[in-house]
Order: C-alpha cells, then sequence, then structure tokens
C-alpha cells in the first residue's frame, strides 16, 4: 500500500523507518514549513493548503499524521479526514501489543512499546519507544504516551494528554483530557482536566488555557 507521511520533523522521520520496516511503499511527505524540504530520501509533497482532495483520495493512498505536538496533531488528522484521507495504524516489529488490546487508527507504537491485555489505544496516539501501558488501561484520541513512561494497570490518560519522559502512573489512577504531565512524575491520584503537572508525587502547576485548541 502506498503511504503519505504528514509531517517533516523529528518525531516524523521515527515513523517513516516504522512506515518502512512493515512493508509501506512511501509515496513521499507534506509539511508546512518551508525551510522543510527533505525527509530522509523522501520527495516532499507541498504543504496541507496545496494537498488537495484529488491526492489524498489517490487509489491506494494512505496517510499517517508523524506530528508530534498533540493539538497541531489532531488539528491536521481532522482536517484531512474532512477530505477524505484514511490513515493506518503503524506498531514497530519490536513493539509488544498484545492481540486482546485495541489500537486504533493513525496510532503509531514505537519501538519497546508494551501494550498489555484489554487495554484500549485511541486515535492518532503515540506510544513511544520503551513504555508501558498496563491491562485494562484506556488512553484517549491524540494522547502521547513518552519513552520509558509506565502506566499501571486500570489508568485513564484522557484525549490530547501528554505524559512525559519517564513517567510513573499508578494502579487506577485517571489523567485528564489535554493535560502536560512532566518528565519524570510520579502521577499517585487523579488530575482533572487541563492542567500541568510534575513532581513526585506529582503536583500541578498551572491550569493549562489552550485545553488542546
Amino acid at each position: 500500500m502506498n503511504l503519505v507521511i504528514v509531517g517533516g520533523g523529528g518525531h516524523a522521520k521515527v515513523v517513516m523507518e516504522i512506515a518502512e520496516l512493515n512493508g509501506y511503499e512511501l509515496v513521499g511527505f507534506v509539511d508546512d514549513d518551508p525551510a522543510v524540504q527533505s525527509l530522509g530520501n523522501l520527495t516532499k509533497l507541498g504543504d496541507l493548503r496545496s494537498y488537495g482532495a484529488s491526492d489524498i483520495l489517490d487509489r491506494g493512498r494512505a496517510h499517517v499524521v508523524a506530528i508530534g505536538d498533540n493539538g497541531t496533531r489532531r488539528n491536521v488528522a481532522d482536517m484531512l479526514a474532512g477530505r477524505g484521507a484514511r490513515f493506518v495504524t503503524l506498531v514497530h516489529p519490536r513493539a509488544i501489543v498484545s492481540t486482546k488490546s485495541e489500537v486504533a487508527e493513525g496510532t503509531v507504537v514505537m519501538a519497546g512499546a508494551i501494550i498489555s491485555p484489554f487495554a484500549s489505544v485511541g486515535r492518532h496516539t503515540i506510544v513511544n519507544s520503551g513504555c508501558v501501558v498496563e491491562h485494562d488501561d484506556v488512553i484517549g484520541d491524540y494522547a502521547h504516551i513518552s519513552p520509558g513512561a509506565n502506566l499501571a494497570g486500570r489508568v485513564s490518560i484522557g484525549e490530547g494528554t501528554h505524559i512525559g519522559i519517564g513517567s510513573n502512573v499508578l494502579p487506577s489512577v485517571t489523567v485528564g483530557s489535554w493535560c502536560t504531565v512532566g518528565g519524570g512524575t510520579l502521577v499517585n491520584a487523579d488530575l482533572p482536566d487541563g492542567v500541568k503537572a510534575y513532581g513526585v508525587p506529582a503536583r500541578i502547576v498551572n491550569e493549562r488555557d489552550d485545553r488542546g485548541e
């Protein structure tokens, strides 16, 4: 199947390799930054404005949104979906994903990540290198579980939330939507929507005012 990478930054480089390892034929990439003209050996197909419905609906062409920022990834995925795009789910061959788990479209699971039985991961989410998503966890759309983060069993992570590198979330804890949990944080109690928290244990340092918009 032909695949287009949407995004041209560092995250896109990792996604590109995972796509290649999954046997996709990469058509090229799309990026709005005029300074970004290369992604490995891929051809730049233009920016999102010029990448119209006729390109998106080419027979056999699928897409993956390889943009690290959660809000931007959501906005771009929604825009492309409105133009008729279809998306693939990418799992690195060295990730462990239970056959009893669910991973929705557009999500990328990177090398060394573990998704345990009865976990559910939403659309266009990043399950990054070496992180653990334990049994019965529920991860919302457009979230990002950073490298080395560990989610214990029955954890709930809301839409658009970023769990920072090396963080730990204890069993049955709920982290709301569009939160930022700083690197190395221990989350031992529920966090409401739209907050930024860090520390051991986690403490709320401010409320985000963007809510991913």
